[in-house]
């Protein structure tokens, strides 16, 4: 801001000097360069837009045939074009003009070129439309009757006239063209060629801004014509073409595919295309000879995510047997075929799929949900669970929905194409696999097209945040963070390549099946590619984060430990580690980890107790239901007075009906509830608590979309969602103590049972929290991120009933809990029934994550766990020894982790290292090899060597930037670099 300012005064200026440069300072002003001739033609893109004639114009020029010039024609700089100097396309030399047939110099100023005539553009235009004369269009031929083209670049659409090479007419033209940096949109009559510039740009500009082939042409035609966009030539088809074969030349080439054995096709093995994560343990790729020796064996385990986008979509195809496919599974989306044949195979097996064992999910519910008018409704992928890299050819396509045998084909292929030879033990983490391991093995063995190693181990879990839309037990039994060895795992890493893939599937949805398949290979290629490039500072973060947090974990473990009960901490250690050792084989044996005191019971609970009770004991019945009656019309109180302050100061007519209304059925139930009241109390009490205590206003209650009671004007103490109720609880003590003794005690056994009926209602409220934020993160999470239109206005809507409900719950409990306060002579309230903040009922704390930044040491809020301290039904030292017993495991896992997370990031900056090296050792592998390989006109291929000698050095520069900033972080790093020449 501190710039802007600055530089306001001095608009001005700069727009008087950016207007200077639309004419020339001395219209009779010599050509700079030659100094002789009239200066009439200046370059928009060369540097200082220097004056020249045409002669040094075309000279300055032979080698930037892709700037756009102007002529000052006496009022103004009119567009103009390199043709029109003379500047020619020569083919064959770098540029240069050929020696065979070469033509004699003539003066651009005294020649004049002659423009295209209507019936002479082509069939692009509007034909009706006149041609602007600011695009300068050309004959077919120029003076000298060479052949013009049409050059796409990134400075926009130019023609030259193109003059062939005559000393080796045996080079195919196309190849000539190739050489010179242009890619022939044809091959037998080429009219239009594209620069490798644009194929590149566009390619770069489809990875990172996501924009497409249209906006992309679009912008090229403004670049060329800005007031005339239109009448530029559309060569968008063949920009989607060129694009795809550019697309699939780059990936041979980076992969070192196809650079023998001309002109055959090379078989490519499923995956070889794709680049996998360099920090993962791979044997043969950065472990060292010896590591199975090491005895720290779960450093090693391969962890996998799956999971499944319905974002990328896509539609039906008219011809789709006509389609033609550059890749085939070689990259990151599956082979059809081998899929095809297994789906075939795995309907045959229906039943070695298992039904719902747990919640009806969005994967089991949907899974053979067809989708009209589209081909494919999704894709389901594997990618690394530390790091985020796409598996080569786990990428499979959801043709009804996320059903269990497409992932089944995605695991078996992230197997094959990871290098996990020696690999004994592997973590899979996937959204429903309380459901899906069941059977998971067998499958593997006996189906068409799945590999399993026979002695890989399989370890389940379920991502941080779908575990908590499970049962209570899944959480202990699939969340990572009670699994021995897997460290800090973020088991919804998809998702975030996911919200990045989905602004280029979108686009892809239209497009041919054959197009869709490399784009998407594109971009997760080149998202693998920049988190090779970035995986040093990636672990380097990973790093500091473990040592802070190792380090705090260890303090809260050693603090619980020494306030736990110190005789029951070896039993516990036992218990854990025997359960930790089952766990494998049963994860039941995980619900170590659940609370095993009984829950608080619920006010209907409490009220059949009380109302039992007097039946037996000859006493005035009906107490409890009456003052369980009382409650639920002081929650509907609650609830009218939300309702109230959302109207605002200037409800409509239709809104003050509604709410009269609502006001006449409330005033009923206060009439009734003060009729029973004078049964029990007597009507002077009754009326005198009715008159004194209307219902406070608390201000700290109101919600942002809430105005505040105090505010608004409406609200008196007549209205019925404001009158105070006549419950026991309201009688002061004052009045209480001059009360005779059998009418105070019996009183006071209504406040008794007040107490006890207000708790019940208390944890009624907490459970309906509890529920409606575990609703809200998968209305969050499933629902309104994927919803789209109409359905998405749902999906805000449930959103907001949900709201609706913890915030007028947490309102009824800081009630009862104030009540029950001034009902308790002992204090033990105020423990029992902590305060109930809004920031304990977010969903982004421990609800939906616990292993977030920032929450990895902390404890769930206190309303999660199923009992609290002083729950009336549980004896005080059997809830504080499960309380201890319950957190002090949990806190056991998260040291437990956070060490491993310490030591695994240690070994990932050696490994890191070690891949760097090893892609270098691969490139000079490839150059020794290339010295033996003879182009096809016999010579060494100095372009082969060349390349491989630029891909050893950029490899040798990762690997040694990486060894610097890693020595940096941890002064006990070993050093694994080495220079490769």
């Amino acid at each position: 801001n501190d710039y802007l300012r600055e530089w306001i005064p001095k608009r001005g200026y700069h727009l008087q000097t950016v207007l200077s440069l639309e004419a020339p300072s001395d219209p009779s002003l010599k050509c700079q360069s030659c100094r002789v001739r009239s200066a009439k033609w200046r370059c928009r893109e060369c540097v200082g837009g220097r004056l020249l004639c045409g002669l040094c114009c075309r000279n300055e020029h032979q080698f930037l045939l892709f700037h756009r010039v102007e002529k000052w024609n006496g009022r103004y700089f009119h567009v103009g074009a390199l043709w029109e100097v003379g500047v020619k396309l020569h083919l064959g030399h770098q540029g240069m003009q050929c020696d065979v047939g070469r033509e004699p110099v003539r003066d651009p100023d005294g020649e004049s070129y002659k423009y295209a005539d209507d019936e002479e553009i082509e069939d692009d235009f509007d034909v009706n439309a006149a041609h602007p004369e600011t695009l300068p269009r050309p004959r077919p031929t120029d003076n000298d009757g060479h052949k013009f083209i049409t050059i796409v670049d990134v400075s926009g659409i130019h023609h030259l006239p193109v003059v062939k090479c005559g000393c080796h007419p045996e080079v195919e033209e196309q190849l000539q063209y190739i050489e010179m940096g242009l890619f022939p949109n044809t091959y037998d009559i080429i009219k239009t060629v594209f620069t490798m510039n644009v194929l590149n740009d566009f390619r770069l500009s489809n990875l990172e801004c996501k924009t497409t082939a249209y906006q992309y042409y679009a912008k090229l035609r403004r670049l060329t014509c800005p007031a005339f966009p239109k009448a530029v030539l559309n060569r968008y088809r063949e920009l989607r073409r060129l694009s795809r074969e550019y697309r699939n030349l780059k990936l041979w080439k980076c992969m070192a595919v196809g650079m023998t054995n001309l002109p055959a096709a090379p078989e490519i093995a499923r995956g070889k295309l794709g680049l996998f994560c360099p920090t993962c343990p791979q044997p043969g790729v950065n472990l060292p000879d010896e590591w199975t020796d090491d005895p720290l064996w779960w450093l090693y385990i391969r962890k996998f995510c799956a999971d499944g986008n319905f974002k990328a979509d896509h539609l039906n195809q008219k011809n789709e047997h006509d389609d033609v496919h550059l890749t085939n599974g070689e990259a990151f989306m599956t082979a059809p075929k081998p899929y095809e044949e297994h789906l075939v195979d795995a309907a045959k097996h229906a039943h070695k799929y298992a039904h719902p064992t747990c919640h009806v999910h969005r994967a089991h519910k949907d899974g053979e949900k067809v989708a009209a008018g589209r081909r494919v409704r999704g894709i389901g992928a594997q990618a690394c669970a530390r790091h985020g890299c796409f598996c080569p050819s786990s990428v499979v396509d959801f043709e009804l929905g996320e059903r269990q045998m497409c992932m089944d084909f995605s695991l078996s292929e992230a197997f094959k194409t990871t290098h996990m030879e020696g690999i004994s033990c592997t973590l899979c983490v996937y959204d429903i696999m309380c459901q899906y391991h069941v059977k998971l093995t067998k499958r593997f063995r006996e189906q068409h097209g799945l590999t399993l190693p026979a002695t890989l181990k399989l370890m389940k879990a379920i991502g941080l945040w779908h575990v908590h839309g499970h049962k209570e037990e899944c959480l202990y039994r699939f969340a990572t963070t009670y699994i021995p060895g897997v460290g800090i795992v973020d088991g919804e890493i998809l998702e975030t390549l996911w919200s990045l893939l989905n602004r280029t599937s979108r686009s892809a949805r239209g497009v041919t099946t054959a197009h869709r398949t490399e784009i998407l290979d594109d971009h997760m290629g080149d998202s693998n590619w920049k988190k090779t490039i970035n995986m040093a500072s990636t672990v380097t973060k990973k790093y500091f984060r473990a040592v802070k947090e190792q380090q705090s974990s260890q303090d809260y473990y050693d603090g619980l430990t020494e306030a736990a009960p110190t005789e029951l901490i070896p039993e516990w250690t036992e218990q854990i580690i025997a359960a930790e050792g089952r766990r494998q084989n049963n994860p039941d044996v995980m619900d170590i980890y659940q609370v095993k005191v009984k829950k608080a019971p619920t006010r209907r609970e409490i009220e059949l107790q009380l109302s039992e009770k007097e039946l037996r004991g000859g006493e005035q019945t009906g107490q409890a239901t009456w003052i369980s009656q009382g409650l639920k019309l002081e929650e509907a109180q609650f609830d009218l007075r939300s309702h109230v302050r959302k109207l605002g100061l200037t409800p409509t007519t239709a809104q003050k009906l509604e709410l009269v209304a609502k006001r006449r059925q409330n005033r009923k139930l206060v009439d009734g509830f003060m009729r029973s009241a004078s049964e029990y109390l007597g009507a002077e009490m009754t009326n005198g608590i009715y008159d004194a205590n209307p219902a406070p206003v608390i201000d700290a209650e109101v919600s942002e979309n809430e105005d505040p009671e105090v505010h608004n004007p409406r609200i008196s103490r007549a209205d019925p969602e404001r009158q105070g109720l006549p419950f026991p609880s309201a009688i002061a003590l004052a009045v209480l103590t001059n009360l005779p003794v059998d009418r105070r005690s019996f009183i006071q056994s209504l406040r008794d049972t007040e107490l006890h009926i207000r708790s019940g209602h208390a944890d009624d409220a907490l459970e309906l929290v509890r529920g409606a934020v575990i609703q809200l993160s998968w209305q969050y999470k499933n629902r309104l991120r994927g919803a789209i239109g109409a359905q998405r206005t749902r999906s805000w809507d449930k959103v907001n009933l949900l709201n609706k409900i913890w915030k007028l719950q947490r309102r009824v409990y800081n009630h009862n809990r104030e009540v029950m306060m001034s009902l308790d002579d002992t204090g033990t309230i105020a423990v029992k029934y902590p305060e109930l903040l809004i920031s304990d009922c977010t969903i982004s704390t421990a609800v939906s994550e616990p292993n977030a930044y920032g929450q990895s040491t902390d404890r769930l809020p206190w309303f999660w766990s199923s009992a609290r301290p002083g729950t009336l039904s549980v004896p005080e030292s059997e809830y504080y020894n499960e309380f201890y017993r319950v957190n002090w495991l949990r806190a056991r896992a998260q040291r437990g982790r956070w060490a491993e997370e310490l030591i695994l990031t240690r070994r990932e900056m050696q490994w890191t290292v070690r891949f760097y090296v090893h892609m270098a050792e691969k490139w000079k592998a490839r150059r020794d090899t290339w010295l033996l390989h003879r182009d096809p006109d016999g010579q060494i291929a100095r372009g082969h060597r060349a390349y491989a000698e630029q891909q050893m050095a950029m490899w040798n520069e990762l690997g040694r930037v990486s060894e610097v900033m890693f020595t940096n972080a941890n002064s006990d790093h070993t050093c694994s670099w080495r220079l490769v020449v």
